[in-house]
């Protein structure tokens, strides 16, 4: 049976804060290190932000003047995104070091694999 991958934001005081507040970066970047859009969707109960189904995750590499590649190879930020497909709109946009890369890398695929399902079982 397959799973759906639902994804609901919460939105709350804090998050403007907790967004805005990364030192991480260098001044003359053009984002914060964690940026959340939600130009367009409805905040519902709970302050929650349902996102479309149809949402899904990518990895690119800035480049800069926000110009974005996935060529993994090109000299840059790893940006995580969760892409809303159907708007052609980035809800989520994270900048990770190598480290946070291969952190979230090696998490993912301890979580897949306890899950049972092999990378080629998966659907894309």
């Amino acid at each position: 049976m397959s799973r759906r991958l639902r994804t609901l934001l919460v939105v709350s005081a804090l998050v403007p804060l907790a967004l805005g507040c990364s030192r991480n970066r260098p001044e003359s970047a053009d984002y914060v290190k964690h940026q959340l859009a939600l130009t367009g969707y409805k905040i519902g109960a709970h302050r929650l932000v349902e996102l479309p189904d149809a949402c899904r995750w990518i990895v690119m590499k800035h480049v800069g003047q926000r110009k974005f590649t996935k060529d993994a190879h090109a000299k840059g930020e790893i940006c995580l995104i969760l892409e809303d497909h159907q708007r052609h709109f980035w809800s989520v946009m994270s900048f990770l070091t190598a480290d946070e890369a291969r952190e979230l890398s090696r998490q993912l695929s301890e979580m897949a694999e306890a899950a049972g399902e092999s990378p080629k079982q998966q659907k894309r």
